[in-house]
């Protein structure tokens, strides 16, 4: 149903402005290595990112075919990143979502967390920071390596 909504009107799925750049930075940045979480099932996952024309090929990506919980959803594209990154530890791990539930899980993780506030965002109030798109990667490389874990 999902593929066919989107056949029907691509403009339904459409990347936030400047990810898909910034995925593309973020490849081959010094340090920083991404990750994708979802709550969202594996197959819908991957067919909203290839309609937003973001290339996540290679990335690691943790569904909720994985895990429940959304917490265990983040451990696991953490595990997953370590693996596809060859790393056995990350220096800095910071959580970017739009959601309440996002910085809800980034608090009980104990991982700073970037909102971005769009249309439709749940955010809580009082995020400290947030962006409403990546277009300026400077900015937004400033806040991953900033930004707090969210307060309860």
């Amino acid at each position: 149903m999902l593929r066919r909504g989107v056949e029907a009107d691509p403009r339904r799925v459409v990347a936030v402005p400047g990810a898909p750049e910034l995925l593309k930075t973020l490849r081959t940045h010094a340090r920083w290595r991404p990750a994708l979480a979802t709550g969202g099932w594996g197959a819908s996952a991957r067919l909203k990112l290839a309609c937003a024309g973001i290339d996540a090929e290679g990335l690691p990506l943790a569904t909720s075919d994985d895990c429940e919980a959304r917490v265990d959803i983040v451990r696991e594209a953490i595990a997953r990143a370590h693996d596809a990154w060859h790393v056995t530890r990350f220096e800095r791990i910071v959580c970017v979502g739009d959601g309440t539930w996002d910085a809800e899980t980034a608090r009980q993780l104990g991982y700073p967390f970037v909102g971005i506030f769009r249309d439709g965002s749940t955010l809580p109030e009082g995020t400290p920071c947030t962006i409403h798109d990546y277009t300026n990667p400077e900015a937004v490389l400033h806040l991953l390596k900033t930004c707090p874990v969210p307060s309860p």
